[in-house]
């Protein structure tokens, strides 16, 4: 009954996403018709994750921050639809079997490999991501698929939060780590997760250049 609920909640927020708010979605092949995937976003706002569920027709786990389970209701609401509760700070194994276990199962995974929303101001970059990206990708195999989005902008006076403008979300093609599968050290796990990031940045637009800020290599932490 809840997942009906949310597949409904997901085609209406699809319909208002495009054709309402006329939003740009790019990519929509690439996100598999069945099997286990890795849906791996750059984080900017709290309306990540709401928003990229109305484009995907298949229900997608969130894995989000411990905190937001205390809010009343929503937390209700999250635990309803499966989403994964990590504790920040330190390695959450509970929360990495849980995830492991929506990908065995042959669903979808989504994260937010930054770790947190980007509070820089400068919504031009990409934090560094957590190996517990690469970590997941490499115990898994299952695909990754990198998202972008882009359009938001700061609040005037508040950098730290954000609002959304002509928005345009973009999914790239499926990523593999086929030469890492048999490894699970932390530099694998560095290097799938860099990867990814990489392939995040260049969906973006060309004003976004790769910073050269080292990936987290710990894990597996998410």
């Amino acid at each position: 009954m809840v997942m009906r609920a949310y597949s409904l909640l997901s085609a209406l927020g699809r319909r208002i996403v495009l054709d309402w708010l006329r939003w740009e979605a790019e990519g929509m092949e690439n996100i598999p018709a069945e099997g286990p995937a890795i849906l791996a976003s750059n984080h900017v706002s709290y309306l990540d994750p709401p928003l990229i569920s109305a484009l995907v027709k298949r229900p997608i786990y969130f894995m989000a921050k411990d905190e937001v389970f205390h809010v009343p209701l929503l937390g209700s609401f999250l635990r309803s639809i499966g989403t994964i509760p990590v504790r920040r700070g330190r390695p959450d194994v509970g929360a990495v079997r849980r995830a492991l276990r929506v990908l065995e199962r042959g669903d979808i995974l989504g994260i937010f490999p930054e770790g947190t929303r980007n509070r820089t101001g400068d919504l031009r970059t990409v934090q560094p991501f957590r190996a517990g990206v690469g970590w997941l990708a490499i115990r898994s195999r299952a695909p990754v698929i990198p998202v972008a989005i882009d359009g938001y902008v700061p609040w005037p006076g508040r950098p730290d939060w954000t609002r959304p403008t002509r928005m345009r979300l973009t999914f790239g093609e499926p990523l593999t780590f086929t030469g890492l599968y048999t490894h699970a050290g932390r530099g694998p796990r560095a290097e799938a997760a860099a990867r990814v990031r990489e392939a995040v940045l260049r969906l973006l637009p060309p004003r976004l250049e790769l910073s050269g800020v080292p990936v987290e290599a710990e894990g597996p932490s998410v």
